[in-house]
């Protein structure tokens, strides 16, 4: 989700849920779909949305292959914290034995509710690692690593107000792919209550040395 927010992937339909935080899209392809979850203020907290996958079209229970999907994403309400947080990146390296293809820093990109902020660099002067302040506002921070070193592969986890990047080194990383290979679409759907605009974005999965 993280590298979606970086890049701006710009949406392909969106639509208004109803009074009853329901709506409907037509015509979309088949493929895998993310429902990434959104915020939105409500009175003195916010809600927010779970994650999760769907594929188009879905199994029935009969074991035909049906092309109406209902989903219904798990919400949580949360009460705005009135203090400040503090957040933290922190930078893990599993790449035991292959030490030297690290890279001696690395880059790591900020988004406040999907706007950029700033950009930091991790080091071993600083213990690969970061952290800043923030009003308790419930605002959802996401981080991004922009320079990838040859031969790692990179995960992003957030553990509440922590961010651990961690990147793992392989010897005999797979070629990477060109041309029209690489032909999965992954669908990111914002999902909201009732009166918030949803949007449906087609994105091509990004790849990262």
């Amino acid at each position: 989700m993280s590298y979606i927010i970086a890049d701006s992937i710009e949406p392909t339909a969106s639509a208004v849920t109803d009074a009853d935080g329901k709506v409907t899209f037509n015509d979309l392809e088949t493929g895998l779909y993310l429902i990434s979850g959104v915020r939105i203020e409500y009175e003195k907290g916010y809600y927010a949305f779970d994650n999760f996958m769907m594929i188009l079209p879905a199994a029935a229970d009969d074991g035909t292959w049906s092309y109406e999907v209902n989903a219904r994403p798990k919400s949580l309400y949360v009460k705005t914290e009135p203090d400040d947080v503090e957040y933290n990146i922190l930078k893990l390296w599993k790449d035991t034995g292959y030490e030297s293809k690290r890279p001696s820093a690395v880059e790591a990109e900020l988004y406040k509710d999907g706007e950029y902020v700033e950009t930091v660099t991790l080091n071993s002067e600083n213990n690969w690692h970061y952290s800043w302040t923030a009003p308790g506002d419930g605002a959802i921070w996401t981080v991004v690593e922009t320079n990838i070193a040859t031969g790692y592969t990179v995960t992003i986890e957030k553990r509440e107000s922590t961010f651990i990047i961690s990147n793992t080194y392989s010897e005999n990383p797979p070629p990477p792919e060109t041309g029209d290979s690489f032909n999965v679409e992954i669908y990111v759907i914002m999902a909201a209550i009732a009166g918030l605009g949803l949007i449906v974005v087609g994105i091509i999965g990004r790849r990262r040395a």
